[in-house]
């Protein structure tokens, strides 16, 4: 709640859908209007063989990189004891 408004538009996403999917439901139980969860992650689900190749934003031919742009990284604020995580 400090670092968004009630309004803002949230989206959230992990690896396989589930850990996002909670957070969402915590933001908004929080109060957030705009909550928004990325069904199936960035890498989906596993196939036969245990690859994360099933469903997903990467699997689904949705754009993504590796490049990260400094501009648009989230930026801890200043003090906050997560800041330094990758």
């Amino acid at each position: 709640k400090a670092r968004f408004k009630p309004e803002d538009t949230l989206l959230f996403l992990c690896r396989g859908g589930g850990r996002s999917r909670r957070a969402a439901e915590a933001a908004r139980t929080a109060g957030f209007l705009k909550v928004f969860n990325i069904e199936d992650g960035f890498e989906g689900g596993a196939d036969e063989q245990g690859h994360r190749t099933v469903s997903g934003w990467k699997n689904s031919g949705l754009p993504y990189t590796y490049q990260v742009d400094p501009a648009l990284a989230y930026k801890p604020a200043a003090g906050d004891k997560r800041e330094g995580i990758e």
